[in-house]
């Protein structure tokens, strides 16, 4: 079995005499029938082509125990195998494709924010900042190893990070950093400092263009200062440097086609427009935030028409566009049996207190694959992945019925971010909404 890095050989362990009887003896019962006759009978008969997921299923009939319940026996036997030095560099009959990661990773480097915007998803409630530039950059060392070589910095409000002008100036020289910001925050020396370091992007989190919209999103006498320090960029000739976030909500949706104007009217290189996510404020103010079905269907037209429109004046992107458009890319090159997901190419999120998470929207405890304090992510982030990606494919993916009709299954797969078990709320509105919006996107790309 091919696990990562590692390779168990099943006739090297019956030489060795690994049976169930050695794990009920040593284990106190843990693994009564793991690796009795039968099991060894399903896995000697594996031809090289079955993949991890495969066998986990024939595995579970076998054992009579759920999908879930299979991953993570597999998973407590090759860490006791491993543990005991019983994993060799022997092929035999499962394959399993190694886990990728994208060039980018995550940094909640601080989790407190002077804002209490009302859409906040509070992800980072409850965690203190342990993390010092020392850690951050020792980090991003060892994730430069897999070909990551863009680090977003987030938060909370990371410019209250006590050594962010030290964490910057080492990380500008090596990666492409973005700094999420709300932007009232920015110290007196950022603003040359942007302007000396092309391999930093400065992301300005607005939400409204008025003062009035603005307000109502990020609370009252916010404007002035954050405004203030946005045209200060722009006037020392920082635009190449700036990108704009904007989460479309009911209450600024009106406020789209103002907001394009201004960013091309001051030359602003990136306008981002990332998805309203039922979670944390969002989700308790859900009536009053949320996009209509046939609000989030013109969003998902009229961003695509401006990508187009727009392309040799700025860069605008959406995380939900890229997905279909990357699906329908899949599909159409490789045909309709692609399985490439966000759980086949992972995006790592270190959150301030150092965990590991698998996605930018973790949070949950359950989904943590260690802690940078711990464990050298060089040699033990991607085994640990392989060890955990069943488990989370299968948290991750409610089943959605009308998916088995749809036009777009392959190329959306039903896993996006409101229908994803590590998001975790699966509100069913958002999850309704999205999916119309994913159609209506894919028809728009298409045409």
């Amino acid at each position: 079995m091919i696990f990562g890095d590692y390779k168990l050989e099943l006739n090297y362990l019956r030489k060795k005499q690994v049976n169930s009887d050695m794990f009920i003896s040593e284990n106190n019962g843990q693994f009564p029938t793991l690796l009795n006759s039968k099991a060894v009978e399903v896995i000697s008969k594996l031809d090289g082509q079955n993949t991890l997921d495969q066998v986990v299923q024939m595995l579970s009939q076998v054992w009579q125990c759920s999908l879930e319940q299979a991953s993570n026996d597999i998973e407590n036997i090759l860490i006791m195998l491993q543990s005991r030095g019983l994993l060799r560099d022997f092929t035999v009959g499962i394959s399993v494709n190694k886990v990728r990661l994208s060039n980018r990773a995550y940094f909640e480097i601080y989790p407190y924010c002077n804002f209490q915007c009302l859409h906040c998803s509070s992800l980072l409630e409850g965690q203190s900042p342990s993390l010092s530039k020392s850690h951050i950059l020792s980090a991003m060392n060892q994730l430069s190893y897999f070909g990551i070589n863009e680090f977003v910095i987030t938060g909370g409000e990371p410019f209250l990070h006590k050594e962010i002008r030290e964490i910057l100036e080492e990380a500008v020289k090596l990666y492409k950093i973005i700094v999420t910001t709300n932007g009232s925050q920015l110290p007196s020396w950022i603003f040359q400092f942007a302007k000396e370091n092309p391999n930093l992007i400065l992301q300005f989190s607005l939400d409204g263009v008025s003062k009035d919209v603005f307000e109502k999103v990020r609370g009252k006498d916010t404007y002035k200062n954050v405004y203030m320090n946005l045209m200060k960029m722009i006037e020392i000739g920082n635009s190449n440097r700036l990108a704009i976030s904007f989460t479309c909500m009911a209450i600024n949706y009106a406020e789209i086609d103002q907001l394009i104007d201004f960013c091309i009217t001051h030359k602003i290189s990136i306008l981002h427009f990332p998805n309203l996510l039922p979670i944390g404020n969002a989700l308790k103010y859900w009536n009053e935030l949320g996009l209509s079905t046939n609000q989030q269907k013109e969003l998902g037209r009229k961003l695509v028409g401006f990508q187009r429109k727009c392309k040799d004046k700025i860069c605008i992107s959406s995380p939900y566009i890229s997905y279909i458009e990357s699906g329908l890319r899949e599909e159409a090159h490789y045909g309709p049996q692609v399985q490439s997901s966000c759980f086949d190419i992972f995006t790592i999120k270190i959150s301030s207190d150092g965990s590991i998470f698998p996605c930018p929207v973790g949070w949950q405890k359950k989904h943590i694959l260690g802690n940078i304090l711990d464990i050298n992510l060089k040699e033990e982030l991607i085994p640990k992945l392989n060890l955990n990606r069943f488990k989370l494919k299968t948290d991750a993916q409610k089943s959605l019925k009308k998916c088995i009709s749809c036009p777009l299954e392959q190329a959306c797969k039903g896993i996006y971010c409101e229908n994803c078990g590590i998001l975790g709320t699966f509100y069913e509105p958002a999850i309704n909404s999205r999916c119309e919006s994913n159609l209506n996107i894919a028809a728009k790309i298409i045409k």
